[in-house]
């Protein structure tokens, strides 16, 4: 009896601490709707954006004007204005830690930064949660990109350094940069109609690397067990590829000094479009030969477990 009565002392706490809890989140939810804001700022030449958990899309105003309309909350909301030159944009969380329990609002919060189609100084955003798009209309001479968790597609062209990473999301860019530095650990990364003057580094963990219409003088791309996937891909000189258990796949693509490719179950095929002094090496794989013509640059292929069947575009 008395085992009995405990029970339904420590059944009746757990019900009140549940209670407490929804109730709690349900005062949160009604507290915590989203509202629109809109910042008017004067010119400026660079950006500094470091947000939280909102989506981040550049938009060309249609009439020449500088704004800033956030999707926002009564205590999560955005510091806008422009400083030495700089647009910076800073998200502040004004709640109690109360505040964050159990909070049941799933409006997202976004960012809109309407501006000039122009070239723009220095740009850099960072941010937590949120998508981040930037379409062709604008120009940067340098951008960096830093995101935790959501997807980033850049159409933007930028003149010297393009720095874009991601941990949980995509990369999807357009660009032509003196050189492009991608960082990517479960997203994947897809390039399309990219021009690099200098170096090319791609770096994912298990993340695919998709090239089409790829250009670069030095290329250096890096995957642990995802695929690299090359097409109509041109280097000048050295193109460097290293994969674990990720397959290499070339469609009409080359470089005219060296290729040199290692992966360790992954296999390494496909087209390439001038012919090569050819090293191939595997361990247990299987080789298909393929003709060795001098003067034509190098291609080294070296694998544990993968094949290998290479071979030049007639």
């Amino acid at each position: 009896m008395k085992g009995g009565f405990i029970a339904l002392i420590v059944i009746g706490s757990i019900l009140l601490t549940v209670g407490a809890f929804f109730a709690i989140g349900a005062i949160n939810t009604s507290r915590d709707r989203t509202i629109t804001k809109e910042y008017n700022v004067e010119q400026y030449s660079n950006m500094n954006i470091d947000i939280q958990t909102a989506d981040l899309e550049f938009k060309v105003s249609t009439n020449g004007e500088r704004k800033v309309v956030c999707v926002e909350k009564k205590k999560l909301y955005h510091d806008v204005k422009v400083e030495n030159d700089t647009l910076t944009i800073k998200s502040i969380n004004a709640r109690k830690w109360y505040e964050n329990i159990l909070n049941f609002n799933w409006n997202r919060m976004s960012i809109t930064v309407y501006a000039p189609a122009e070239t723009y100084g220095d740009a850099v955003i960072k941010s937590s949660t949120g998508n981040i798009i930037i379409p062709s209309d604008f120009s940067f001479e340098n951008l960096n990109v830093n995101l935790s968790t959501g997807n980033v597609s850049i159409k933007s062209n930028v003149i010297d350094y393009a720095n874009v990473r991601t941990s949980t999301g995509n990369i999807s860019l357009e660009m032509k940069p003196k050189n492009l530095d991608v960082r990517a650990s479960t997203g994947n990364v897809k390039l399309n109609k990219v021009e690099v003057e200098e170096k090319l580094a791609i770096n994912t963990s298990t993340g695919h690397i998709q090239l089409t219409d790829v250009k670069a003088k030095d290329m250096e791309l890096r995957a642990s067990t995802g695929t690299v996937k090359l097409t109509n891909t041109i280097v000048d000189e050295n193109m460097i590829i290293r994969t674990s258990t990720g397959d290499v796949t070339f469609n009409d693509s080359d470089a005219s000094v060296l290729i040199d490719v290692e992966t360790s179950t992954g296999d390494v095929k496909g087209t390439l479009l001038t012919g090569k002094i050819f090293q191939f090496i595997t361990s247990t794989g299987s080789i298909k030969p393929v003709e060795s013509v001098a003067g034509s640059g190098t291609c080294k292929v070296k694998t544990s477990t993968g094949d290998i069947a290479l071979s030049v575009k007639a």
